[in-house]
């Protein structure tokens, strides 16, 4: 729990059982991850409401590939802007921290973190900044014969499964250790391998499993 970026009791009891068996297993992880001071002092509750949404279905990898800017202050005391890149259907993400909300950084860092590794995806979803709706961009999707969608305007929650993965990497943030705290970016790869690794909630199983059908070595 403590060196898996403080993550809930489903996943950290998913990282204990793959390696570990003790009579009580599930109440000591639970009891643990309850009490953890750093979980109680640094992360933010669930929100209690939700508005009802339509379901986006996805049936494979990279059919639906869902961008979004995150962004937290640096040690620097200025903000660092992370580009957050999340497949809907294995819920695979990434964090790429850049220099700023620009249409060169977003081409750079998709083209050279993403889509030059995963292939080109079927469609992409994201909102209307225009960061994503550059020329270059646009030039980009009808070389590549890729679909474009986006959020309805003040719905942030339209791109749901990036929302999610904000939070809680917000929250896995914000449980480092001081020393760790200022050196964030620096963490985020590290940080999201482990998210990637563990099982996720609506899907039952490790976004990596999903996109790899294996898990890497313990």
């Amino acid at each position: 729990h403590d060196d898996a970026g403080h993550q809930g009791i489903p996943r950290t009891l998913h990282l204990a059982r793959q390696r570990f068996f003790w009579v009580g297993l599930e109440r000591d992880i639970s009891d643990y991850v309850h009490t953890c001071s750093r979980c109680v002092v640094a992360k933010t509750a669930e929100p209690a409401d939700r508005a009802p949404l339509e379901s986006i279905r996805t049936s494979a990898p990279l059919e639906l590939v869902c961008f979004d800017f995150w962004s937290a202050e640096g040690n620097k005391k200025k903000n660092v802007d992370v580009l957050v890149v999340t497949d809907h259907f294995t819920k695979l993400a990434h964090a790429f921290p850049c220099t700023g909300q620009t249409f060169h950084q977003v081409a750079k860092k998709l083209w050279d973190k993403f889509l030059s590794i995963y292939g080109f995806p079927q469609r992409i979803h994201s909102d209307r900044g225009a960061y994503f709706e550059s020329k270059l961009l646009k030039d980009l999707q009808v070389i590549a014969g890729i679909e474009k969608s986006h959020t309805t305007p003040y719905h942030p929650s339209g791109s749901g499964c990036v929302e999610r993965f904000n939070r809680t990497l917000d929250n896995m943030l914000r449980t480092l250790p001081p020393l760790a705290k200022h050196k964030w970016p620096q963490m985020l790869y590290t940080l999201t391998f482990v998210y990637n690794c563990t099982i996720h909630e609506t899907t039952g199983f490790a976004p990596f499993y999903l996109m790899f059908g294996r898990l890497p070595p313990a």
